[in-house]
């Protein structure tokens, strides 16, 4: 083939290669449909620096053994998927590529890649992917993707953008496959709204460092490793009927807002170590119903971290006042006396306050030291209002200084008042709770709640112990 066979103005645009290579240079195409006579003439066509502007593109412009390649090319508005061997994007500034197949049979694109490419939509339907699909070199600076749709497709390699920053304004990936060796990684992406709806992943899934807004992880099955650490959700995140067969890892993860994982099913053991729902300071999560904190507890448990376990258990314990509201009032009373006298079993400052106060208010009743019985039910009093306030505004770290600070007036207190004498009675009153004299009711009352008080102080010093 020559020259001849093209149109006179596009002989500066055209590099004669080989007679089954063909370059096209620094040419603008309106309507690429009408070289497809002379296309169909080449087997290998290199396109660089053209502009293909609103390009309604014929899918068989090309036969299925042909190679496509496109240079620092610019693609304006549509441009549709070409049916053949192979394509490369390299460099490219690409708006709309676009290939939807609503048959029940996918369609093989053998070769389709992506290379350095700056693209604001990529959407594909019914289709099966056998090579890499995007590449980027992280010398070269992307901005935003609007739209990154595989939706019921077949991946058989991996899908990875490693670009910190990177936004993509809508993910879908529902009913689509990856298969094995196909790795999906999303690194220090911004995702405002993804799909994973009934996904499955037959390998490595990493969200590392990643920031989520708005995700449907609904009926996602994750065969392998699937990394979330240091991952934001930034809005309510339900893992509904989703299945964690390999190892889930959210290990720093913030969850702004509301964790559900009622229905989720974890296969092995899964690490959620210091997840907490702000970036500044480490805060316990917001979960949606005790089964969230359950499944939580339980994985430390299992994995023998029983520290971590017990601040779920707490959780558990806060979500379960959902149901106690609505419960005869003798449980509503066993609860909360729980959470008052020692945050359910987590804070032993809180439980040695009110065996110090409650030791301190016998004394004074038993030995009729006025100044005592007004100054010890006062400090009660000012006690369980900061225990109340403190639960009330979730400001739990803030009730073991306001206890402090009680204590402080109480060793006070005993230091103006004839301290020595102070002392002794104290521990005189302390002894009740271990010897066996003649008991009358204060002696019984008091009996009782230390040895509950004590039972909850060595369970909460003791933060290795299991519960029982």
């Amino acid at each position: 083939m020559n020259d001849l066979d093209f149109k006179y103005e596009d002989k500066d645009h055209i590099n004669f290669v080989s007679k089954d290579v063909l370059k096209i240079h620094n040419k603008t195409f309106n309507d690429i449909n009408d070289y497809k006579k002379y296309f169909n003439k080449y087997s290998n066509i290199i396109f660089i620096n053209c502009e293909f502007d609103l390009c309604n593109i014929d899918t068989s412009i090309c036969t299925e053994n042909y190679k496509l390649k496109f240079d620092k090319c610019t693609l304006k508005g549509e441009f549709r998927h070409i049916l053949c061997k192979e394509i490369i994007f390299e460099d490219c500034e690409i708006s709309n590529y676009v290939f939807n197949n609503y048959a029940e049979e996918k369609i093989v694109i053998e070769k389709l890649l992506f290379f350095n490419c700056n693209i604001d939509r990529l959407d594909f339907e019914g289709v099966v992917l056998k090579g890499h699909l995007i590449k980027n070199n992280k010398n070269r600076q992307f901005k935003i993707m609007d739209t990154l749709k595989l939706k019921n497709c077949i991946l058989e390699k991996d899908l990875l953008i490693d670009r910190e920053g990177f936004i993509i304004k809508k993910l879908d990936l529902s009913h689509s496959l990856f298969k094995d060796k196909a790795e999906l990684k999303f690194i220090s992406c911004i995702i405002e709204n993804a799909s994973f709806y009934n996904t499955k992943f037959k390998d490595l899934v990493s969200f590392y460092e990643s920031t989520f807004y708005y995700t449907d992880f609904k009926r996602a099955n994750f065969e392998n490793i699937v990394i979330f650490s240091k991952c934001k959700f930034n809005e309510d995140i339900d893992f509904k009927y989703v299945k964690f067969l390999g190892k889930a890892i959210f290990k720093d993860a913030i969850f702004k807002k509301i964790l559900n994982l009622r229905n989720t099913i974890f296969g092995e053991d899964s690490d959620f170590l210091d997840v907490s729902s702000s970036e500044k300071q480490k805060k316990d999560i917001k979960v949606a119903n005790r089964e969230t904190a359950r499944i939580i507890k339980n994985l430390f448990d299992k994995s023998g971290n029983i520290i971590e376990a017990n601040k779920f258990y707490k959780l558990e314990m806060d979500k379960r006042l959902e149901d106690i509201n609505k419960s005869k009032i003798s449980d509503k009373i066993i609860f909360y006396f729980h959470k008052y006298s020692s945050n359910h079993s987590q804070s032993w400052v809180l439980t040695l306050f009110w065996m110090i106060i409650l030791t301190f208010i016998v004394m004074s009743f038993k030995n009729n030291i006025y100044i005592i019985k007004i100054v010890s039910i006062a400090i009660f009093i000012l006690g369980f209002c900061c225990t109340f306030l403190c639960f009330r505004s979730s400001k739990e770290q803030l009730l073991d200084y306001c206890i402090f600070l009680l204590v402080c007036l109480i060793v006070f207190v005993n230091s103006i008042l004839m301290e020595d004498y102070m002392l002794q009675k104290f521990t005189e009153t302390f002894y009740l709770f271990i010897k066996n004299d003649e008991i009358n009711l204060l002696t019984l009352f008091y009996k009782l709640l230390m040895a509950y008080l004590s039972y909850q102080f060595v369970v909460s010093i003791r933060q290795n112990t299991r519960r029982k």
